[in-house]
């Protein structure tokens, strides 16, 4: 390397003094008539005095005076020789490639384009200078090019080394994707790999929660679920995360009874409501735990001597709405009703600021199951069902209130001769709600599961009933972004209507008309029954639960958007929006997803919802959809 810079400065001295001799020449002849040298001489001059220096450069690449690009043999300046300085460039180490000038500027060969190292005639004919920046030699590749090393692996991290260009990948054990949209998780191993991580979608029973009972579930600040609900006969909390792992679980140990509802209050903390005692006689119950699984504080609302807290519905992070259903006696001791009571609980104070309404009278019960709160709009809207005669028939109730003048603005009942209730209320996508529930109006022997679709001034939209020969019931109802609706639940499977040996539950995809488009059990020869849910991107994490009473334990199944609960079933419909399979141009025919990633289109069935009050003529795809 010594050598090659000693080379390039003699080069450089020598060339300047031969541009000088050139440059005074003319004046020479004219002043003195002196002549001057002719220009190849004196390239032959230097040539012969590098060739003594550095043998390595005797095959050329001295430098054009412009510092023009040599293009090799085809040079006009290499080949006039006569009259240029470059007579010396037209040897072969230039074969061919092209020099930039960036290195042949008149500033010789300083090791900026030849890295010091001799300028063999073979180094220039297998790899060019293109960009200038000396990396190139012997063919390797640029360090400053990102991806001149990259092996296309997610498993290695790919250096190079800026002496000689050569690559190294060095595994790592961090994160990776395996290209699998069902897995999470992923990781590498040792040997660069990237190994799956755990299913996102799962059907998983968790035995560490023998005999729990869950009622109701909802979204912690974390992105964990909060189940709520009985365990060994006292009020419990369980924080699941999303891939179905129990992270705590905590029961109230000072009394029997259950948490009903719950919401989220300041901090991370978690308000609960529900009932103490025996549920045949409860006293209403208020608490709050940490994020941490640590109950705060858990008491009777002294208030009230008896009832049970249906609802708890954040207004704000410190204000409850929260329900009391309680058994109150009328004129005769005998005459028992159910009254239910909206009221305001402020959590860090654990005291009741305000009852806001009453329903229910003599011969008139009122319970209230369910509710939603729109912020925005100030106000919150609950289902139950009411009372409507002394024979038990009972109606669908919807109550809406406004949350700044603690008015209500809305009191729909709706029912026939049966006894028909909601058990749940969601928003819909276009304004108004979505209430589901159970009826029997269509088959006395049994109830059917039941949807009701109302807009924004509560008038009914569609009315629905789902069902088969054993009893059905929809316990939660989801609205989704296609202006359709999820459904949970549970069904009767038995011998017949009489004799029911268990209950499955069923995830069932309805579409903005009330018509099932997928239809999902799950169960198998054990009691089950939806009782919670918690969303998960466009899909659901559903709580259920597995088993007879005394022995059941805690379900968590997660579902992609087309409802399905395995990997295997789903395939790439788990990377698929609801928007993917767009609506079927024939009212009366529907696409979904299916486990191939195609869509498939199938006929909905006779009598079938296919637009507001009409319904399909037959079970073809091709059916009229004709009004009601």
């Amino acid at each position: 390397m010594y050598l090659g810079v000693r080379c390039a400065v003699a080069s450089a001295i020598l060339r300047a003094m031969s541009r000088m001799s050139q440059s005074l020449c003319p004046f020479f002849i004219s002043i003195f008539a002196v002549g001057c040298l002719p220009d190849m001489a004196d390239d032959k001059a230097v040539a012969a005095q590098l060739a003594q220096s550095a043998a390595g450069d005797s095959a050329g690449e001295l430098t054009d005076s412009s510092g023009a690009n040599d293009t090799g043999s085809a040079d006009a300046d290499d080949i006039t020789g006569a009259t240029k300085e470059d007579a010396a460039d037209a040897g072969p180490g230039d074969a061919g490639l092209s020099d930039t000038g960036l290195g042949d500027t008149g500033l010789g060969d300083t090791g900026l384009s030849d890295t010091g190292a001799a300028d063999a005639a073979s180094n220039d004919a297998t790899a060019s200078d293109a960009t200038g920046d000396g990396l190139d030699e012997e063919g390797s590749k640029f360090c400053g090019d990102k991806s001149a090393c990259d092996d296309g692996n997610s498993c290695t991290v790919d250096s190079c080394a800026p002496l000689d260009g050569a690559c190294t990948h060095k595994p790592h054990t961090g994160p990776c994707s395996d290209g699998v949209a069902c897995t999470l998780g992923d990781k590498c191993d040792d040997k660069a790999n990237c190994k799956a991580g755990q299913k996102v979608l799962f059907d998983r029973i968790l035995p560490e929660t023998t005999t729990a009972k869950p009622y109701y579930a909802l979204t912690h600040t974390s992105g964990d679920a909060i189940v709520v609900g009985q365990r060994n006969g006292q009020p419990w909390v369980a924080r699941v995360t999303p891939l179905g792992a129990i992270a705590w679980q905590v029961k109230d140990g000072s009394t029997t009874g259950a948490w009903l509802g719950a919401a989220m209050g300041k901090n991370g903390n978690i308000v609960v409501g529900g009932y103490g005692g025996l549920k045949s006689l409860p006293f209403p119950r208020m608490g709050h735990v940490s994020p941490a699984g640590k109950i705060l504080y858990a008491k009777k609302v002294s208030t009230y001597v008896n009832g049970n807290i249906r609802t708890v519905t954040a207004l704000n992070p410190d204000l409850m709405a929260i329900t009391l259903d309680r058994e109150v006696t009328g004129a005769l001791p005998v005459d028992l009703y159910t009254r239910t009571t909206g009221l305001r609980w402020v959590p860090s104070q654990n005291k009741i600021q305000a009852a806001i309404f009453g329903h229910g009278s003599p011969n008139k019960s009122a319970e209230i199951y369910n509710g939603v709160a729109e912020p925005m709009a100030s106000r919150i809207t609950y289902v139950g069902t009411r009372e409507v005669s002394k024979a038990k028939t009972y109606d669908g109730w919807l109550l809406r209130m406004n949350t700044k003048t603690n008015t209500v603005t809305g009191n729909v009942t709706l029912g026939k001769s049966g006894i028909d209730s909601f058990y749940s209320v969601a928003a819909r996508k276009n304004g108004g709600y979505f209430a589901a529930g159970g009826s029997d109006d269509q088959v006395s022997s049994h109830s059917e599961a039941w949807l009701v679709a109302f807009d924004p001034k509560l008038n009914v939209i569609f009315e629905s009933h789902y069902g088969s020969k054993w009893s059905t019931w929809a316990s939660r109802v989801v609205g989704r972004a296609n202006g359709g609706a999820m459904l949970l639940g549970d069904v009767g499977v038995g011998a017949n209507t009489a004799l029911i040996k268990y209950t499955d539950g069923f995830v069932w995809r309805v579409n903005p008309f009330g018509a099932t488009t997928r239809i999902n059990h799950y169960g198998g020869d054990k009691e089950q029954g939806f009782t919670g849910w918690v969303p998960r991107g466009e899909g659901m994490q559903l709580f259920a639960r597995h088993g007879p009473a005394i022995t059941s334990t805690l379900r968590s199944i997660r579902v992609d958007a087309w409802g399905y609960a395995s990997c295997a079933g789903s395939g790439p419909c788990i990377a698929k929006p609801l928007s993917y399979c767009a609506a079927a141009a024939a009212p009366c025919a529907v696409r979904y997803c299916i486990p191939t990633g195609a869509c498939k289109t199938s006929a909905l069935g006779k009598n079938e919802a296919c637009g507001n009050g009409k319904i399909c003529t037959s079970a073809a795809s091709t059916a009229k959809c004709t009004p009601k």
